[in-house]
């Protein structure tokens, strides 16, 4: 059986937010504050404007689906390519990768706060932070606390079973938003900085669309009708009933997967 699925899925909370992705034609940009543990003594809590996936097919997904939510929307490989999505890089603590990456984030913040503190022109140490930023905004432990709402649910949690992927928005579409904020600056005023993203979507056509899941099998006829608002202007009625077909409920993924 296949680990990998020929789609990712981006999996939400509620209907109401499933329908808003479909109306919007895209998905929302917001902060996600990864906490990076190089080591038992060293860590990097930063807030990344990006949009989550996972590349679970459906068969190994039951799980993934209680913790993150019984409503998603699915895409093909080749809009995840085009739009530079990437997979998660997982990391072990006390692995050498883990060590150069502590030791390089150390001196490039070090050396840009050492220039911009004594009014030095910093513009390239600048730029070589945003790009480790750019990386680390791709990086997750291997394993560690799965928090929800605040709350830590499981101690020792194995996010390398998500195989997780991940856009993380470019600085030329982020306007006066930042590239990064750290931790404790963000979790102190989430919704200021979320705030700066609430026009960030990542666009999508009809035609990406790979699955549409649904809670219960009610739930089929009000995306449906969703469909049928957002696209029936725009596309042939073949197509909008391909894309009727594409709906599945988690009812149905629990029998029949």
């Amino acid at each position: 059986m296949a680990v990998s699925s020929k789609s990712i899925i981006h999996y939400t909370g509620s209907l109401k937010n499933l329908k808003g992705i479909i109306t919007d034609k895209g998905l929302r940009i917001k902060y996600c504050n990864e906490t990076i543990h190089f080591s038992s003594t060293s860590r990097a809590s930063i807030a990344f404007p990006m949009v989550c996936f996972c590349d679970l097919p459906l068969t190994l997904a039951k799980e993934h689906i209680v913790k993150y939510g019984s409503y998603g929307i699915g895409f093909s490989k080749s809009w995840a390519k085009k739009n530079q999505l990437n997979p998660v890089l997982y990391l072990e603590p006390e692995s050498t990768l883990s060590q150069y990456l502590n030791v390089h984030s150390l001196s490039v913040a070090a050396s840009f706060t050492k220039l911009r503190d004594a009014q030095m022109d910093a513009t390239k140490e600048e730029e070589n932070f945003f790009r480790l930023s750019q990386v680390l905004g791709f990086c997750k432990n291997h394993a560690g606390p799965l928090t929800r709402k605040g709350k830590i649910v499981e101690e020792n949690y194995v996010f390398y079973d998500e195989r997780e992927w991940r856009y993380l928005a470019r600085q030329s579409e982020l306007g006066e938003a930042r590239s990064m904020v750290y931790g404790e600056h963000y979790d102190k005023d989430r919704n200021r900085y979320n705030e700066a993203l609430k026009d960030k979507r990542l666009i999508f056509d009809s035609n990406d669309i790979s699955y549409i899941i649904v809670k219960t099998d009610k739930d089929i006829p009000v995306i449906a009708d969703c469909l049928d608002a957002r696209y029936r202007s725009e596309i042939p009625m073949t197509e909008l009933q391909k894309l009727y077909t594409k709906i599945i409920s988690v009812n149905q993924i629990n029998n029949d997967f």
